[in-house]
């Protein structure tokens, strides 16, 4: 258990989003099973020592299934799905903490469902803001350029003199 997948990402998880992880899994939206959450505040009780000889699955099992027989499949399949909702986490977590790559998913969005109007206005915006930048790393013009090919690459942008702008 201590070397399991699950393990190695509640390792790389910062003191104050064990909390968040915890509010995360308690969302029905996210969490469609609540044995998750239940795994999830077994090891909990442990943290930050994740070697706590507790922690091993059939101890785990029995906590969770009392009146169930141990099943390691049924423990790895919680396990594994429990792993798959830290994943998520922290793809959301990112997303939330970091505003240019939130409004960049948003204005994709836009562009997907065909929300034409909205979407060129807050590309035009986001590559503002960029232009504005006196640090220019190749960061910046990556992101640049993954912009500008959104946006003419979109059917529903007029195609004309500015079409021959250079992506870069």
């Amino acid at each position: 258990m201590h070397h399991s997948k699950l393990f190695q990402l509640l390792r790389l998880l910062e003191p104050n989003e064990w909390h968040w992880l915890h509010k995360f899994l308690k969302s029905p939206y996210h969490n469609p099973n609540p044995q998750y959450l239940q795994l999830f505040k077994y090891i909990k009780k442990y943290h930050p020592n994740l070697e706590h000889p507790k922690l091993n699955k059939e101890i785990a099992f029995k906590k969770l299934f009392p009146k169930a027989t141990f099943t390691p499949q049924k423990m790895r399949k919680l396990m594994h799905e429990l792993a798959i909702l830290i994943e998520e986490f922290l793809v959301i977590h990112h997303v939330k903490n970091n505003t240019f790559e939130h409004r960049k998913i948003y204005i994709s969005e836009l562009g997907r469902r065909n929300h034409y109007k909205t979407f060129e206005k807050e590309t035009h915006k986001l590559l503002h803001e960029l232009e504005q930048e006196e640090k220019r790393s190749e960061n910046h013009f990556l992101e640049r350029y993954q912009l500008r090919k959104q946006l003419f690459g979109h059917p529903l942008t007029v195609r004309g003199q500015e079409s021959g702008e250079k992506l870069l």
